[in-house]
């Protein structure tokens, strides 16, 4: 709904079923404090908060380095790992690379997702030659390119709701990997970032 999903007899039963789910549970777990408060909005009688964390036997200082193909060794690089589709607002991430033409820096989008071949075609219209794309990675290649890159990314859509309610584990596993993080998402991932002094909170869009 808060994607603007206008299908009032499915959202109705989501909305029914996260209820019965809610009411009908010996105990909640919950990722953070605002999922909390939602739970026991939908009737949950017991909820724990359990924050994400990071498997520090594959994230970590550790870990051998990769870089991908492409990625120039003077560049720094700045990565986003996860869904490529409408919830995490990615165009933000080209507006950046168009942005930082002539700068050494490239982003690296890695995963996948409906809004991949719309991302990497305008990329292609734009000349962005700065930035990569790359297929889905398994947990140690992707604790590689982290050990490898210089900034970690962040990135959702300007969606309200976003704040309170979403536990991204790219931040987790960013932040496991030592790098400093980008987010432009208000609410939880802004405190911990800005809190820690451990990256760079921006505005929404």
């Amino acid at each position: 709904a808060a994607l603007g999903l206008r299908a009032p007899p499915l959202l109705g039963a989501m909305r029914a079923l996260s209820r019965a789910a809610c009411t009908l549970a010996a105990r909640v777990v919950a990722l953070t404090d605002g999922m909390a408060e939602l739970a026991r909005a939908q009737g949950a009688r017991v909820v724990d908060v359990i924050p994400q964390g990071a498997d520090l036997g594959l994230f970590g200082p550790q870990v051998a380095p990769w870089r991908p193909a492409g990625a120039a060794s003077h560049e720094m690089l700045a990565v986003y790992a996860g869904t490529h589709g409408a919830a995490n607002g990615l165009d933000a991430l080209l507006d950046a690379a168009g942005a930082l033409r002539g700068v050494p820096v490239r982003i690296v989008l890695v995963g996948e997702g409906a809004r991949k071949p719309g991302l990497m075609a305008r990329a292609a219209a734009e000349g962005l030659a700065n930035v990569t794309f790359l297929d889905p990675l398994p947990k140690p290649r992707l604790a590689a390119l982290l050990a490898g890159s210089q900034v970690g990314l962040l990135c959702l859509a300007p969606v309200p709701a976003f704040a309170e309610w979403t536990a991204p584990n790219k931040l987790v596993e960013g932040l496991a990997a030592g790098l400093p993080m980008v987010v432009n998402v208000p609410g939880r991932a802004a405190r911990l970032v800005e809190a820690g002094g451990c990256g760079l909170a921006v505005p929404p869009g």
